[in-house]
């Protein structure tokens, strides 16, 4: 079981865990920056996945 936050890809889709589900985002933008899709992000910032969000 993940913990809520936890990031992670199901099929190829950049996920987020929450309590009995999971949040799908198509586009992220990190404090500051520009508004990515979820490819564009991960081509960056593929260590994001496995992280878990406070």
């Amino acid at each position: 079981k993940w913990p809520v936050g936890r990031v992670f890809l199901y099929k190829n889709i950049f996920a987020i865990k929450c309590n009995e589900c999971a949040l799908v985002t198509k586009k992220l933008q990190l404090e500051g920056g520009k508004i990515l899709s979820a490819k564009e992000f991960l081509n960056g910032h593929g260590d994001f996945i496995g992280s878990v969000l406070k």
